[in-house]
């Protein structure tokens, strides 16, 4: 029961980043082992609502707690945007066609993962929400870091990683920012668990 414990505990710290079209994703880090082996591999889910995004993430759980590898749990910080994902997927489909043969083919045997690969792009978001990571980063340091951004933008949520922080912002100009701690990613992956 733990594990169902802890699924309810990851969705109330993350509900707000539940809903639309998502990916979640559990992996094998390569700076903690992972690589291109057999143990890395990545499994994705693509989720449309709450109910499917607390469905996989339950799912995920139990694999990762069934796991002896230090495997971490992701999810889309943004929502994405369907209508967009088809039509790059669309556009990918029809370049696979004045391909080869082999990558022609290796194309359909693929599908999802290129489906996955069209709703990964920037292009796909369907909100602008940043993902700010702080590594190594202590807690007087973020209260320093959160009051610069807060000048700049609203702070939607801030969480601990296991190396420091997750800041999660709405879009701004972080091309003005004056600190080398702060790593902006305008689509980021909120890391769940680990």
């Amino acid at each position: 029961m733990k594990s169902g414990v802890n699924v309810f505990r990851l969705y109330e710290n993350f509900k707000d980043y539940s809903d639309g079209v998502r990916i979640l994703f559990l992996l094998h880090r390569s700076k903690e082992g992972g690589g291109n082996n057999e143990h890395s591999k990545v499994r994705k889910i693509i989720t449309t609502n709450t109910d499917e995004f607390l469905d996989a993430l339950s799912e995920l759980e139990e694999l990762k707690n069934e796991s002896k590898l230090p495997l971490r749990i992701y999810s889309t910080v943004n929502p994405r945007n369907m209508e967009k994902a088809i039509r790059k997927f669309k556009q990918m489909q029809l370049d696979s066609d004045y391909q080869d043969d082999n990558s022609r083919y290796g194309f359909y045997f693929d599908v999802k993962n290129r489906l996955i690969s069209a709703l990964m792009r920037p292009s796909s978001k369907a909100d602008s929400n940043f993902l700010i990571d702080l590594d190594d980063c202590c807690e007087r340091s973020l209260k320093t870091i959160c009051n610069k951004l807060e000048k700049k933008t609203e702070i939607l949520m801030t969480y601990q990683t296991k190396n420091g922080y997750h800041v999660i912002t709405k879009p701004f100009d972080y091309t003005k920012l004056d600190d080398d701690r702060i790593q902006v990613n305008p689509d980021g992956l909120l890391l769940l668990d680990y």
